[in-house]
């Protein structure tokens, strides 16, 4: 129970900070639709533990070794993935650097996590949080 309070406290606050730094106005390369389809697309990858495509999507953000020793022990606890949850998009504005953040609840069969991740245009992924 108390995993839970937790989890709805950080996505709330996670929520309210995307909402005081994003723009109303959305540039055709941030649409809603779009967005969610390439999160969705980056947590398929990380589902199949295909790090390589997350790595290239990321401009070398990420390595291979860091997504496989911070996020395999967690994807290999929430068991098998069962289905998509509730989904929010923000467009952002921060310091002349645009991105885009989708926020996917995704539905396991040992938990339900929220993946925030953000995509600078060009489809750059810039952030990947797992809660």
């Amino acid at each position: 129970m108390k995993k839970l309070v937790v989890l709805v406290v950080s996505t709330l606050l996670a929520v309210t900070v995307l909402a005081a730094c994003s723009s109303d106005d959305r540039p055709s390369w941030a649409n809603e639709a779009d967005s969610i389809g390439q999160a969705r697309q980056v947590i398929e990858w990380l589902n199949d533990s295909n790090y390589d495509r997350v790595v290239e999507l990321s401009n070398g953000l990420f390595t291979v070794d860091a997504l496989q020793t911070s996020l395999s022990p967690i994807l290999s606890d929430l068991g098998d993935f069962q289905e998509y949850g509730d989904v929010a998009t923000e467009f952002v504005d921060e310091n002349e650097q645009d991105f885009v953040a989708v926020g996917q609840a995704a539905v396991y069969e040992n938990a339900t996590v929220v993946f925030t991740i953000s995509f600078y245009e060009g489809g750059e992924l810039c952030g990947l949080y797992v809660k």
